[in-house]
């Protein structure tokens, strides 16, 4: 399993993320919607060999600025998660899901978002056109304020 980690600035929010290859296994896995049942199965490609069409995970972590937890996850609803149901209605993506660190952690991270791509080819082209979704979908602001506020 190949992981890469990345540091990313994407609408002013820093975004550490994480790229895994072929063979994760998980109960977080393969979700269609965001904070969907962590129990449902895994893909059927999910373990399977390393190779062309085996699943690869990408992995953002998003911390909040100190007493905006709730509204970064309501900023990341309806701003990531909106154009990630896009990528999956349109087959650019196999499934999404945001995660939640537990407050009572000490976790440098407050969500993650967790996105599959059914092979490395997609998640490679994945990027202009999400660039593109995202030039076409009007930012929501969250109690006034967007990313950056």
């Amino acid at each position: 399993m190949a992981v890469k980690p990345a540091i990313a600035l994407l609408a002013g929010i820093a975004i550490g993320a994480v790229v895994v290859g072929a063979g994760l296994r998980g109960r977080e896995s393969g979700s269609a919607a965001p904070d969907a049942n962590p129990s449902a199965a895994p893909p059927s490609n999910v373990g399977a060999a390393a190779g062309a069409d085996a699943s690869v995970w990408a992995i953002s972590f998003v911390r909040a600025r100190p007493g905006q937890r709730e509204r970064l996850q309501r900023y990341l609803r309806a701003n990531w998660l909106v154009l990630d149901a896009k990528a999956l209605e349109q087959g650019r993506i196999a499934g999404y899901r945001m995660l939640r660190a537990d407050e009572s952690t000490t976790e440098s991270w407050d969500y993650a978002v967790i996105i599959e791509y059914p092979n490395r080819q997609a998640m490679q082209d994945f990027v202009p056109a999400y660039l593109d979704m995202l030039r076409a979908h009007p930012k929501v602001r969250v109690d006034g304020l967007g990313s950056s506020g």
